[in-house]
């Protein structure tokens, strides 16, 4: 487990911004949903071997680990969707990366200071047999 601390800056909040305007779903809280990019933004902007992946299959491209896709931390289980489990089985993610929020959640505002942990990775095939019924597999903090 690693813990960093990123910056909110205002080109996220703009982009997140502009994200929520579009979101229809009523399911969800679309700014909790877009605050939980920030992980792999911050990511992209630290570590040289990341960048951005422009699309929807999976969220960064990593030098030596191949397509990565960030999943947030839950006691009940880390949550992959139908869609994210049809792109690993297309093989176009490599790898999930683990994440929660060290303090918690709140919407994320520009100029915040935000402290996450990465947890680890999991290799992106092995998580399918693992799956519940809900679409959740265990990871072990």
């Amino acid at each position: 487990m690693t813990r960093f601390k990123g910056l909110v800056t205002q080109e996220f909040i703009e982009r997140r911004n502009e994200i929520v305007r579009n979101d229809n779903r009523s399911d969800v809280n679309p700014y909790f949903q877009w605050d939980s990019e920030f992980v792999e933004w911050d990511q992209c902007q630290i570590d040289p071997q990341q960048t951005m992946y422009d699309g929807y299959e999976y969220d960064t491209v990593h030098a030596e680990l191949g397509n990565l896709d960030y999943k947030m931390f839950s006691k009940k289980g880390v949550h992959v969707s139908a869609y994210i489990q049809k792109q690993i089985l297309e093989g176009k993610i490599d790898q999930l990366v683990i994440w929660k929020w060290a303090n918690g959640y709140k919407q994320l505002c520009e100029g915040d200071i935000v402290e996450y942990e990465i947890l680890g990775t999991v290799e992106a095939k092995t998580v399918l047999n693992r799956l519940n019924n809900e679409n959740r597999f265990y990871y072990e903090q």
